[in-house]
Parts: C-alpha cells; sequence; structure tokens
C-alpha cells in the first residue's frame, strides 16, 4: 500500500521528470540534427568537419546522430568550423525544437497560428 501511496503522491515529480527527460533526449537528437544540417548546407563531409573542429570522426556521428550528449566546448568548435557563431546554431536549434514540438502536438500549432 505504501508504494502506491508514494506513487500517487509523488506523482507530479514522476511526471515532471519525465518530462524533462524526455525534453532533454529531443535537446541532443535537434542538436545533432541541427549541426548535421548545417554540414550538408556547407557541403562539408564528416571527415572534413570533425578536422576543422579537432574532434574524432566518430564523435561527431555520434553527436549528429544524438546517442552522444555534445558538451558546450565541443558545440563551440563545431560551430566555429562550420563557420557560425555559437549563438546562431542555438537559435536554429530552438526553432527546430519549436517545430518539432508543433509536428507532434497539433494543438500547439492551432494555438501558435491564433497568436499571429
Amino acid at each position: 500500500m505504501s508504494i502506491v501511496i508514494d506513487i500517487f503522491w509523488n506523482f507530479p515529480l514522476y511526471y515532471v521528470a519525465g518530462v524533462l527527460s524526455s525534453m532533454i533526449e529531443g535537446l541532443y537528437e535537434t542538436i545533432g540534427k541541427t549541426i548535421r544540417d548545417q554540414r550538408k548546407q556547407k557541403k562539408l563531409t564528416q571527415e572534413v568537419l570533425s578536422g576543422l573542429s579537432g574532434i574524432a570522426r566518430t564523435h561527431l556521428t555520434m553527436i549528429e546522430n544524438g546517442t552522444i550528449h555534445a558538451n558546450i566546448e565541443t558545440i563551440w568548435k563545431i560551430a566555429q568550423a562550420l563557420g557560425v557563431q555559437p549563438s546562431a546554431l542555438f537559435a536554429q536549434v530552438e526553432l527546430d525544437l519549436a517545430d518539432a514540438q508543433m509536428m507532434s502536438d497539433p494543438s500547439a500549432s492551432a494555438h501558435a497560428a491564433s497568436e499571429k
């Protein structure tokens, strides 16, 4: 019985932790996708971008796939190698996250459209 009470009592905490966890995972996947899109837009291979940024190609691959979480220093190096400001890279990540949220939640896109 105490487990049921614990789960019921702490449900908001469990729910928030789960939502935050999925948001963070979505963030890293979106960072990777944004880096990959920028790299392809500039017609760079992973080998070239990894060389310019000073990281291993396999590391870059895992970042682009969202399987590992790049720290801010690595993202900074990648942005510099892409010839973009890190702030511009993060601005694009923010836009991509908003687009992904609107695609996954139709009510969010209806709400956003009504605000315009």
